[in-house]
């Protein structure tokens, strides 16, 4: 983490203040989780793509929150298991030259 949270007294509905800072950096780590998972739906809304085009349009489309490089995709995957999102039935090949997902979402 590059910057150390500032705690507030708005940061008692997430963490107590009495809290360590790493309670605190946690609490907005969920936070961001939720912001990535709706940036991950936009993104796949109307246009069916797979993990790695999904990474690469997160990280180059939008204004968007920071996050590791692999949690647009892990983001995607829980979409997937709420029933959101889904494999379209077609594969592309990846960058391993393997055949991969496209993902869309569910109809």
């Amino acid at each position: 983490m590059d910057t150390v949270p500032t705690i507030t007294g708005a940061d008692t509905t997430r963490a107590r203040e009495s809290d360590p800072l790493t309670s605190h950096a946690a609490a907005d780590s969920n936070t961001n989780r939720v912001h990535v998972k709706a940036a991950v739906l936009r993104l796949i809304t109307g246009r069916p793509m797979t993990d790695e085009q999904l990474t690469a349009a997160y990280f180059a489309e939008l204004d968007y929150v920071p996050a590791d490089l692999d949690s647009p995709r892990k983001r995607r995957s829980e979409l997937t298991k709420d029933g959101v999102i889904e494999a379209s039935g077609v594969t592309a090949t990846g960058r391993s030259n393997r055949q991969v997902n496209v993902w869309r979402v569910t109809s």
